[in-house]
């Protein structure tokens, strides 16, 4: 899938577009297990929180080739990093700044911001 295509099941899936009110609730509720201890896994889906902000994730990989999908359902947001970097000690920090520039848009003024978005996108060239 592309980006592109990815970002449209996100913002649908944010949407509600894609299941039903009930079927979305079942896919995005988190597994318990029989003691009543929390998994933060849902159906196929990682469950938790950012910077406490509730977070619906998937990720994987396949031969050179990484991806991390990240859903905030109550800001109507998600962060996407696709990459054809092995470096798995890269997809997830670039995740989470980009995921703090996103929660956090009021933290600094706005150049600072946005250099410091170019800043993690010259480190991917």
């Amino acid at each position: 899938m592309t980006a592109s295509d990815l970002a449209k099941w996100d913002i649908a899936f944010l949407q509600k577009r894609i299941l039903s009110a009930e079927s979305y609730e079942e896919f995005t509720r988190e597994m318990k297990l029989k003691n009543g201890k929390a998994t933060h896994y849902a159906l196929g889906l990682s469950v938790g929180t950012a910077q406490g902000v509730p977070t619906i994730a998937h990720s994987g990989e396949v031969s050179g080739f990484l991806a991390s999908n990240t859903v905030f359902p109550t800001k109507q947001a998600a962060v996407v990093v696709l990459t054809n970097e092995d470096g798995v000690n890269l997809i997830a920090p670039l995740s989470e700044q980009i995921a703090d520039l996103l929660l956090n848009p009021e933290s600094g003024d706005q150049g600072k911001r946005d250099a410091e978005v170019r800043s993690i996108l010259a480190g991917l060239q």
